[in-house]
């Protein structure tokens, strides 16, 4: 029925035939008899409606239309900051996003996105899994002991190795950023990095 190209029409015909057949009155009664939900004192065509709907178990129309607008196949793009998508990809791949929400999701570089294809209702429930993320995502900054700065190649070796995010954030200070719920990928970050500078200070005494 639902598939029909005049299924609204339908609809709205067996509407009007009880607003017809039916007064006011006896269409509440009727509601109250079959326990159907409603606001408390509805209209004639509101009562009428509830009976084909949630008796009957006709669609609303607009439900129809809302079904097929969340079905369409449409892209969208999520922007996304560097700690953002190391966090979110994780240790995993775009195949775990793409299983979870039911999506064909890519990663753009330029600019740096989430590039995802399909319904409408699927790309929403991304949309909102993303933005709850980055409100779950901690920082912790620390100073290092003496040297200066750490090479951004070992610190991407790092953010890999425990899954905290790091970075240079000024002289001898480094940011940590990571999901709320790894507070032991910052504590591991922290530690292999404290570990590195030490041996490096210790070298720079003995063959300084």
């Amino acid at each position: 029925m639902k598939t029909e190209p005049n299924y609204e029409e339908e609809y709205h015909k067996v509407v009007e035939r009880l607003v017809r057949s039916f007064s006011l009155v006896q269409l509440r009664n009727i509601v109250k008899l079959y326990e159907i939900d409603n606001p408390g004192k509805p209209s004639k065509y509101q009562a009428a409606a509830m009976i084909v709907e949630q008796r009957w178990r006709w669609p609303s129309p607009t439900s129809i239309r809302q079904e097929k607008r969340d079905a369409e196949i449409i892209h969208e793009s999520f922007p996304l900051n560097a700690k953002h998508a190391f966090l979110i990809l994780g240790k995993g791949d775009l195949l775990d996003l793409s299983a979870k929400f039911g999506l064909h999701v890519s990663f753009s570089s330029n600019p740096l996105s989430l590039k995802a294809e399909g319904s409408r209702a699927s790309l929403s429930q991304l949309g909102d899994y993303i933005s709850d993320f980055k409100k779950r995502i901690k920082e912790h900054y620390f100073q290092l002991p003496s040297v200066g700065h750490m090479g951004s190649d070992y610190l991407q070796h790092i953010s890999r190795v425990s899954g905290a995010f790091a970075e240079n954030a000024g002289e001898r200070l480094i940011r940590l950023t990571y999901k709320d719920s790894d507070d032991h990928a910052a504590r591991s970050a922290k530690r292999l990095i404290l570990r590195n500078a030490a041996e490096a200070e210790v070298k720079s005494n003995t063959f300084g």
